[in-house]
């Protein structure tokens, strides 16, 4: 009996060391070659399929294997009850080789269909399916116009979009400037201007601010003004011994021109006729001529006198005259020549023209060598007796309307 017992004892302790050995040697085993060959183990697959044991799923928060065979708390133990179930061995250091990290407490389970990529993708269809409304406010056409006049400006909304609004349209004889109406002088075309501010010295200035400035000096009884800006002849001229810049501008196969006073006589009629634009070579050859009377100890000496020096005449013939023009008081005079054609204009109407066929329409035979006065003749001859407020010329005829703006605006080119 105590053999057999002992027989029995030893089969018993063998059988046990084998099933500890292969445990051991099963974990160690898994815990090598399951990480890289076995991942993606379900919890349920722990549960049924051998093969799965090792995995990273099958591992709870202690670090222990879950599948089969049962390794529980350190300790191998038979997973078919039997005698030898109670029998105990400790294992230590299954898992320090395992190469895999215990995974979170959390007793939940997840979806084996579950991934984080697909939860980022519908997170972000989430997002797309938003529309997001964005009002755009731009200022409306009284905010933007707000004290402005005239012009276009161009406004952004909030979303930084243009917009541009129409503020307005200046009256006639205006211009827009700075987003204001400016009345402002018709001067397009001009290329001479005097204007009389000086109030000193011996030199009238010339202000058109085109080409070469033809300047005019002082020859003989004349003054300026004590209380206008304005230049007084009394016998004397102001006069510069070449135009070029008129010369240059207004002779040849060009065929019209402006010359614009303001002007106040000291006598009605004024005999000779009296020089009060002139540029000549003396009392008998000249380019154009703007005199004051008809003739010399004849009657119609309050009339205006005009002669142009053309392609058929030297002298200017056939010349035109308007008849009593000259008034003893401030008055706007404008004669404008278009292809041998005169009109004459005063205090901003039309009065008359002249449209002589014998009159050239081109001017190919001026002078350059002509000199220009103001007041009198280069003979000193034909003295003119009155003031002059403004003296300009244009290289084209001016039209009825511009004439008319020039009048209202008055004398002062900078404004009334």
């Amino acid at each position: 009996m105590r053999r057999e017992h002992l027989g029995h004892d030893f089969f018993f302790a063998v059988m046990t060391m084998v099933k500890w050995f292969i445990c051991l040697l099963a974990g160690a085993l898994f815990a090598v070659i399951a990480p890289a060959s076995l991942a993606g183990c379900s919890l349920s697959e722990c549960e049924t399929d051998a093969d799965c044991a090792g995995d990273s799923q099958c591992i709870d928060g202690g670090g222990v294997f879950l599948s089969y065979p049962t390794c529980e708390s350190g300790i191998a133990t038979d997973s078919t009850p039997g005698d030898d179930a109670g029998i105990e061995f400790e294992v230590t250091d299954i898992d320090d080789d395992a190469g895999v990290s215990p995974p979170s407490e959390d007793t939940g389970t997840p979806d084996a269909d579950f991934s984080p990529i697909n939860a980022e993708s519908e997170s972000d269809t989430a997002v797309d399916d938003e529309v997001d409304t964005v009002t755009c406010v731009a200022p409306s056409s009284a905010e933007a116009c707000a004290s402005k006049e005239c012009g276009e400006v161009t406004v952004y909304d909030t979303c930084g979009d243009a917009h541009s609004f129409s503020c307005g349209f200046c009256g006639a004889g205006e211009t827009c400037q700075d987003h204001s109406c400016v009345n402002l002088r018709a001067d397009s075309g001009l290329i001479l201007l005097y204007t009389f501010t000086e109030g000193e010295g011996e030199t009238v200035y010339d202000r058109s601010g085109v080409g070469a400035e033809m300047n005019l000096v002082f020859h003989g009884n004349v003054a300026w003004g004590g209380d206008c800006d304005c230049l007084e002849f009394n016998g004397g001229a102001v006069h510069r011994a070449q135009a070029h810049k008129l010369y240059n501008r207004l002779s040849g196969n060009h065929a019209a021109f402006t010359v614009e006073l303001w002007l106040e006589p000291f006598e009605r009629d004024q005999g000779g006729p009296a020089r009060i634009f002139s540029y000549s070579q003396g009392h008998s050859a000249r380019n154009f001529q703007f005199a004051h009377g008809s003739c010399t100890n004849c009657s119609g000496n309050a009339d205006f006198h005009f002669r142009v020096r053309h392609q058929g005449d030297e002298r200017g013939d056939p010349f035109m005259d308007v008849h009593n023009q000259a008034e003893l008081a401030l008055t706007h005079s404008v004669i404008t020549f278009d292809n041998g054609t005169f009109r004459y204009y005063k205090n901003g109407a039309f009065v008359t023209h002249d449209n002589n066929s014998a009159r050239s329409g081109n001017l190919t035979n001026w002078d350059s060598s002509f000199a220009l006065l103001l007041g009198n003749e280069v003979s000193g001859q034909r003295p003119w007796l009155g003031r002059l407020y403004m003296v300009a010329v244009y290289d084209r005829a001016l039209s009825d309307d511009e004439v008319t703006h020039n009048y209202i605006f008055g004398p002062d080119v900078d404004g009334p």
